[in-house]
């Protein structure tokens, strides 16, 4: 509906200077290439992980045939890469948004900047007259029942969250796994997408109301884990982070309000 609405293409969504220069292309692939090649120079630096991440369990053969062809990209041929997945000039829908096995109506949108979510809050807030917003990383520890190991309960179980372990390799339906509810009433906290927040990423303890900046070098917390990670990582505990401009094909995000 956002996109129907004209939402890539209306101004007053993206309500800060940062979202407004993203949302002209101006840069983008420049910084996710540049994050990319960061992760290309470390598998370099350590050959044998992809093998080793196999033999462990810890990587799909696809996954590390994926590592391995990253290694051999020069400059060029890893941006030409991006460019087939995020395009070249200014974004008008999620990345991923035509992959037939990320974009089922009924599971959650992946593939979105921290700029798109909060763009996306801003219209349905205006749509619905009523306030949107993403959670802070205090109030996400609230929803997801922070005195538990996991968001549904003490232990880890398989059928409760869509991790690495369930082989499922994509994004699941909201809903299928009822026994990972948690005590508030919410569903997937664990698994199927990572979520963005409103939090800059700081050691603990630190103030809850400060929210996140959003320029390009600024980084966000992510919390719950996703489809890709094992259930170490969908713990209530694991905060994970990501730079404002990621869209990764595991980042989501959930609304507050």
């Amino acid at each position: 509906m956002f996109i129907a609405a004209g939402g890539y293409e209306t101004e007053r969504w993206w309500r800060t200077d940062a979202s407004r220069r993203w949302l002209t292309g101006d840069g983008i692939l420049d910084e996710i290439a540049d994050e990319w090649a960061k992760k290309r120079d470390n598998l370099r630096r350590r050959p044998r992980l992809p093998v080793d991440m196999l033999a462990q369990g810890s990587a799909t053969l696809a996954q590390a045939v994926g590592m391995v062809k990253l290694t051999s990209m020069d400059d060029d041929q890893l941006r030409e890469a991006l460019s087939g997945v995020y395009g070249r000039g200014a974004p008008r829908q999620p990345a991923y948004w035509h992959d037939f096995q990320l974009n089922h109506p009924s599971c959650p949108v992946v593939g979105v900047s921290i700029y798109e979510s909060e763009a996306y809050c801003a219209w349905l807030e205006a749509v619905t007259d009523a306030p949107v917003r993403l959670p802070t990383e205090h109030e996400w520890e609230a929803a997801a029942g922070s005195n538990d190991t996991f968001p549904y309960g003490s232990a880890a179980d398989l059928f409760a969250a869509n991790t690495f372990e369930l082989h499922v390799r994509t994004t699941t339906p909201v809903g299928i796994f009822p026994q990972g509810v948690t005590a508030t009433g919410c569903l997937d906290m664990s698994g199927n997408v990572f979520e963005w927040t409103a939090s800059v990423y700081q050691p603990y303890p630190y103030e809850s109301h400060r929210q996140g900046a959003d320029s390009a070098g600024d980084v966000r917390i992510c919390r719950g884990g996703s489809w890709r990670h094992h259930q170490v990582r969908a713990r209530s505990a694991y905060r994970g982070r990501g730079h404002c401009f990621v869209r990764n094909d595991d980042l989501g995000f959930r609304i507050a309000r």
